[in-house]
């Protein structure tokens, strides 16, 4: 399968991939990292699927 025509998620994965090969960062700080990530984003998508509180 050719990048150009995978899907989103592909692509950003493996452009983050490659900053942090390129970065030399050791696996341990990078897997570290991903968990802080992963929770922000989960954080947020479940803030946007959420309906916000009614004040009125």
């Amino acid at each position: 399968m050719s990048l150009e025509n995978a899907p989103p998620e592909v692509k950003l994965a493996v452009d983050l991939i490659m900053l942090l090969e390129e970065s030399d960062i050791t696996p341990d700080v990078v897997l570290a990292a991903l968990e802080i990530v992963q929770r922000d984003y989960e954080s947020k998508a479940h803030a946007v699927t959420e309906p916000e509180p009614d004040n009125g």
